[in-house]
Parts: C-alpha cells; sequence; structure tokens
C-alpha cells in the first residue's frame, strides 16, 4: 500500500458509513489521520464507527448533506476544525 502521511490531520467522510466512503475513512485512518463519519444511516453509522475505531481517532455524525443548512451548522459542530471534507 501507498503510505500518505496524515498525522495531525482531521477529515471529515460524507457517505462514510460504507461502500467508498468507509474504504476512504479506513484509508484516512491507516495513514494517521483524525477522522469524522458523517452518513445518514444512523444504525450502520454506529457499526462502523464501532469497527473503525481500533484503526485510530474516529467520530460519527448522523448528517443528510443534501439539507446544506443542517450540513454547514454540524461542521461547525465538530469537536475539532477538520481541514479535508471527503463527500461520496
Amino acid at each position: 500500500m501507498n503510505v500518505i502521511d496524515l498525522n495531525g490531520r482531521r477529515a471529515v467522510v460524507t457517505g462514510a458509513a460504507q461502500g467508498i466512503g468507509l474504504a476512504v475513512s479506513k484509508r484516512l485512518l491507516q495513514s494517521g489521520a483524525s477522522v469524522s463519519l458523517w452518513d445518514r444511516d444512523a444504525e450502520l453509522l454506529r457499526q462502523t464507527q464501532s469497527d473503525l475505531e481500533g484503526l485510530g481517532p474516529v467520530d460519527a455524525a448522523v448528517v443528510d448533506v443534501t439539507d446544506g443548512t443542517r450540513s454547514a451548522c454540524r461542521s461547525r459542530q465538530c469537536s475539532t476544525p477538520w481541514e479535508e471534507l471527503i463527500s461520496w
């Protein structure tokens, strides 16, 4: 695997509970980033967060990015500022 040094970086990944968003989240965590998982499926998101916690710092939020107002508000509520937004 090609290694990317993301130590000290924080990313938000939308659609993170499955598919490409999940794969990207895993890769970011393996590269040292802290990741905030965003998805609209609360149950699947909780399970995904639990599965990924062993890889690094991860938190999760139920967010529907099709509602721009709520997404913007949520982005300000992150525990620490994020540097990357990856949307699937």
